[in-house]
Order: structure tokens, then C-alpha cells, then sequence
């Protein structure tokens, strides 16, 4: 619960939310929260693009570390009590280094870090990011939207629109893995784009009946790859997050096969309709997933038996209903509301 009696006696502080709109998983970040802080009045929160006529003092909530490292830490540090979102990245990668340096450097400007996995923590700790100014708050998801008895009615639906037989084994891909924002034909390493394509392979060779569900930018990489294999897929740009709901009812399971998140989103998003999920081993999947009790993980090298999952789910589909509903059940402390309410106590209360 969000503790108000500490918030009664005193003026509502200013919170601005900062969002270039680029990435909606952020952006939806930044709405769960949102929805929640206006509708308990704890806050004058808001949603905004710039630091343009920002009151001093106010709290400002960087979503994005890359629109934080677009400004001198040292003027948002006197002005402002900065809150950066730190989702992932590994300090001793060459593509992060650099970056959990300059991290380290603004350190002193900086009120709180938010991370949404134990994993991140430790590699901001490794980079030498004081443990006291981290606090780690998962990726949640909207209930209503993504709602598990709304599923039932517009499976068969979804299911038809995209082409789908009854008899079809769907399993989903909802990111965006290739580099850039073109095609998407150079595959971006951590997000496991070849990791994803060798399972489907594997698979591909155990059940006859395979498709593939793509959403998100710059697939190009996996599509190829695909296509070279054989296997059959479909893929879709999807305008409007709150669409994503009708292209999960279509999946008989979800697949992540990451080598480095900070969520995904996918994981309460797939829970929330009891759509199965197999995963590797990384981010919060490593955090929330107990391997057969509310889903399954693996090693990102575990190809094979991410496979042979995939085709034990395909050869009984309701061997997997305990799971979705012990999923489903465990999907309730993702809800926004509770991860606003960390928000609230575990960060904007602090700084």
C-alpha cells in the first residue's frame, strides 16, 4: 500500500516523468505509473519530453539513461533530484563500458537508480555504483488490459485474422532484435536473435505444424533466417500497445531467448495471458521464473532443450495448464498499482 499519511501534511511534490517516445516498453512504463499516481492524488506527476519549464526541485525521472546523459549531470544535479531508469547492460561488455563510466562520474547528481532485475544490480554494483542508491522495481503490466478471460473469447478470432488453423503450433517473438531502426538485418547480440532462430530450428524438425508470430521493428535477421530454415511466419507491426493483447491470444507459447534484459515486458505481459513461457536464463525470467512451477528457463546455450519444451507443450497443450494458472496467479504482484506503489515508497518518498 502506498503510505499517504506521509504524504497529507505536506505539498504535493512535482514528479516529470522524462520520455522522448521512442520506445513504447518505457513508454508504458512511465503510463503504468502514471494511471496509478493520478488516480491516488500522491503526486503532481506528469509525463514529459523535455526539461523545458521544470520547477527547481522537482523530481525528475529519466526513463531513458541516454536523454539523462544528453545534459550536464552537474546543472540536472543543482536544479534537480534526478531518478534514472538503468534497465540493463554488462560493465565489462565493450558496448557498455563506457557508459557505466560516465554513469559512475554523475554519481554525485544523482538521487536513485531504478533497475528492474537483481542481475542489472549486480553489474552496477560491479561497476561501482553504491548499493544505497539502487533500488530494483520489475517491469509491470496493466491487468486490465492484458486480461486472461478476454483471452478465451478473442483466441479463435485473432487466430483466424492472422491465418492460423486450429491445428497450427503458434509460438510468439515480440521485440525488436536487429540493430537500428532500418530492416533489422544485423542482428543485435544480446537480445539472441540467432539464439531464437536455432530453438525454432530444433523445433521445426520435432512437430509438423510450426508457425512463427513476429511483432516489433527490424526483425529482418530472424525472417531471414527463418525463411532459410523452412519455417513458416508471420509478422505484423503493431501501431498501438494496447493491440499487443490480441496477437498474445493467438499463441499456444512465447519464447525469449535474450542473453541480456532488463525485463522484458513479455514475461508479465505473457503470464497475464496465460500464454506459456519458455525462456533463457537472464534479467527478470532469472528473478521470477520457477523452471516448471510457473514456466520454464534454461541456459541461453540450452537449445535443445528449450526445443524439446516447445514440442512437449506442442504434443499436450494441457500438460501446461497448472503452470499458466500458478502463472497467473503469480502475475498479480506485477500489476501496476503494486509497482507504482514501489515507486512511490521505495523511490519518490527517498529523494
Amino acid at each position: 500500500m502506498i503510505v499517504f499519511s506521509r504524504l497529507f501534511n505536506r505539498k504535493r511534490r512535482k514528479i516529470v516523468y522524462l520520455h522522448d517516445g521512442a520506445d513504447w516498453a518505457l513508454e508504458w512504463v512511465a503510463k503504468g505509473i502514471a494511471k496509478h499516481l493520478h488516480h491516488n492524488g500522491c503526486f503532481d506527476f506528469r509525463i514529459a519530453t523535455s526539461l523545458d519549464k521544470l520547477a527547481p526541485g522537482s523530481i525528475v525521472h529519466f526513463g531513458n539513461r541516454y536523454d539523462f546523459f544528453q545534459h550536464d549531470p552537474v546543472m540536472i544535479g543543482n536544479r534537480f533530484r534526478a531518478v534514472i531508469t538503468w534497465l540493463h547492460g554488462q560493465y565489462n561488455s565493450e558496448e557498455f563500458h563506457d557508459l557505466f563510466q560516465r554513469l559512475k562520474a554523475s554519481i554525485p547528481y544523482v538521487a536513485m537508480i531504478v533497475t528492474s532485475c537483481r542481475e542489472s544490480e549486480i553489474e552496477l554494483v560491479q561497476a561501482g555504483i553504491p548499493k544505497e542508491k539502487i533500488v530494483v522495481i520489475p517491469l509491470g503490466v496493466d491487468l486490465e488490459l492484458f486480461n486472461a478471460v478476454e483471452r478465451v473469447n478473442i483466441r479463435p478470432i485473432a487466430r483466424g485474422d492472422l491465418g492460423f488453423s486450429d491445428a497450427d503450433f503458434v509460438v510468439g517473438s515480440f521485440q525488436k532484435d536487429g540493430s537500428g531502426w532500418g530492416d533489422g538485418m544485423e542482428p543485435k547480440f544480446v537480445k539472441g536473435p540467432d539464439i531464437l532462430v536455432q530453438v525454432l530450428d530444433e523445433l521445426n524438425k520435432k512437430i509438423p505444424n510450426l508457425k512463427v508470430l513476429l511483432t516489433g521493428p527490424s526483425r529482418g535477421y530472424v525472417k531471414k533466417e527463418l525463411d532459410s530454415r523452412g519455417i513458416r511466419w508471420i509478422h505484423r507491426l503493431v501501431d498501438r500497445y494496447q493491440e499487443m493483447p490480441v496477437y498474445y491470444s493467438a499463441l499456444d507459447a512465447y519464447l525469449i531467448c535474450s542473453r541480456v534484459e532488463g525485463g522484458p515486458l513479455s514475461l508479465p505481459e505473457s503470464w497475464a495471458m496465460q500464454v506459456p513461457l519458455v525462456s533463457s536464463r537472464m534479467g527478470m525470467p532469472r528473478d521470477w521464473i520457477e523452471n516448471g512451477k510457473n514456466g520454464f528457463v534454461y541456459e541461453a546455450t540450452d537449445i535443445m532443450e528449450m526445443a524439446e519444451r516447445l514440442a512437449a507443450i506442442a504434443a499436450d497443450r494441457d500438460s501446461v495448464r497448472s503452470i499458466v494458472e500458478t502463472a497467473l496467479a503469480d502475475v498479480r504482484a506485477l500489476d501496476w498499482g503494486t509497482i507504482a506503489s514501489q515507486y512511490v515508497n521505495e523511490v519518490y518518498l527517498k529523494v
